[in-house]
């Protein structure tokens, strides 16, 4: 890569979309010129036009781009839910003898299984990954070939709306002609993003959205489960505001995370929140037990969310009683700050941080 044509990144969720440069540079990842909008005038029963409304905030975040120097080349698309669809599948194959075994085994292997199988038509492929791979059962990156006789791949797919998709380069070429976009799903960035710079080899992350919260399990390094459930902090703030302000219910909840509010208001407001709280923490126990009927479920998670509603589900699995949930990480907006550096009109934000890494350090080298 260039260091005078920095990357494009593009995040776009289901409550607000995020842009900025970023660029490899000798002290660590630069991220400048970042912006990031929230949606606005939608609720929960307005979502069917969301699409619009994360089309207009990219394109204002893309105005705020205008005339900063160089102009991108590349732009990378991070999308969370609800814009993709992901699956994961487990690939065998075995010989009766020794076989050298490379990455052209591994792709010759995967070409064979998507040939054999039903193709989905629900959208357009953007992300077919290994996650892991096992030689004789043992897990290994296959950096170099290696002999043996069984191979097992565990393979992450994601696809999205072909308009979507279409729409969203349309306004990046509009902004930047002739810039070319590659589209990813943000929960295998986080995956491997999260696995590169922790010890933790298994955990739990759950990236919560809007209206919409994804949960994955990595068991020994390897993306082991993927789901969802639609509820997220916007949900969570309608069932707090009832007839009320969502603004007030907000800026209380904050005050309540941070310990700010009296002794007896905070009695009050945190039952409040937890008859709220309770729905969201019903979905998330029972995707971790459709979970657990297919991998080991770790004790450790790591919370994904925006700055303010971050410290909100932090606040509910600290104080959950599920066995699932005994060690809450927040991924807060700096917590890979020690791999980020700032440049012109950057910020610490964690959504941005995992593209940039993933996209600078892991995918690309």
């Amino acid at each position: 890569m260039r260091k005078d044509h920095p990357f494009l990144l593009v995040d776009i969720g289901s409550a607000n979309t995020a842009a900025c440069m970023a660029e490899r540079a000798e002290e660590g990842t630069l991220i400048s010129h970042a912006s990031r909008t929230s949606y606005k005038n939608v609720s929960g029963a307005q979502t069917e036009a969301i699409a619009a409304v994360a089309l207009t905030g990219l394109k204002e975040n893309l105005s705020r781009l205008r005339g900063t120097t160089p102009i991108p080349r590349v732009a990378h698309v991070f999308l969370a839910a609800p814009w993709y669809a992901a699956h994961i599948s487990t690939i065998a194959s075995e010989s009766q003898r020794t076989l050298r075994i490379g990455q052209g085994t591994l792709e010759k292997v995967i070409q064979d299984y998507k040939e054999k199988r039903t193709k989905s038509p629900a959208g357009v492929e953007i992300e077919s990954v290994v996650s892991q791979a096992y030689v004789n059962g043992y897990p290994t990156s296959i950096s170099r070939p290696l002999h043996g006789n069984a191979l097992r791949l565990v393979l992450y797919e994601s696809e999205a709306d072909g308009p979507f998709l279409k729409s969203i380069a349309a306004a990046l070429r509009a902004e930047f002609p002739g810039i070319k976009t590659i589209f990813h799903s943000f929960p295998f960035a986080a995956f491997s993003v999260l696995r590169s710079v922790r010890d933790e080899q298994s955990f739990i992350f759950a990236d919560v959205g809007g209206e919409i919260t994804d949960v994955a399990v990595v068991s020994r390094g390897s993306l082991s489960f993927i789901g969802s459930f639609p509820l997220g902090f916007l949900s969570l703030l309608r069932s707090m505001a009832g007839k009320g302000s969502v603004a007030d219910a907000a800026s209380r909840l904050s005050l309540l995370a941070k310990e700010e509010l009296s002794a007896s208001e905070s009695e009050n407001y945190r039952e409040t929140f937890r008859k709220a709280m309770a729905p969201w923490m019903a979905e998330y126990r029972k995707i971790l037990q459709e979970a657990g009927l297919l991998t080991p479920v770790p004790n450790s998670v790591f919370l994904i969310s925006d700055k303010e509603e971050l410290s909100w589900f932090s606040l509910a699995l600290s104080g959950s009683e599920s066995p699932f949930t005994v060690h809450p990480i927040p991924v807060t907006h700096d917590f890979f700050q020690n791999k980020i550096r700032l440049g012109d009109g950057g910020v610490y934000d964690a959504f941005l941080s995992i593209a940039a890494l993933y996209v600078l350090e892991i995918a690309n080298g």
